[in-house]
């Protein structure tokens, strides 16, 4: 997800919903993945669909970018980019961990 750019996609679990059992239930990696980083992924990309002049930057540009592209942007929009792009990441190391 840090190299991609827009059109952002929600990537399947790397394993079974039932394969961190009994730590984590079936029940709530589907709520976490196909929910919340969903969630995540789509309003991302929401915002960035009013932007094209952003869609071809990596998601590491997005939130690390020193440059004036998203200085100009209006508040919401950048606060939609630094907490949908770092919520989609943390969600999807988290889920990565076996």
């Amino acid at each position: 997800m840090l190299e991609e750019h827009y059109p952002f996609v929600a990537q399947p679990l790397p394993y079974e919903y039932d394969a961190l059992l009994p730590v984590l239930d079936e029940e709530t990696l589907h709520f976490h993945h196909d929910k919340h980083y969903q969630t995540y992924v789509d309003k991302l990309n929401a915002t960035l669909a009013d932007y094209p002049q952003l869609q071809q930057m990596s998601l590491t540009e997005l939130l690390t970018s020193e440059d004036n592209k998203l200085a100009s942007l209006q508040e919401e929009a950048r606060e939609s980019i630094h907490n949908n792009g770092g919520g989609g990441i943390w969600l999807r190391m988290g889920m990565a961990c076996e």
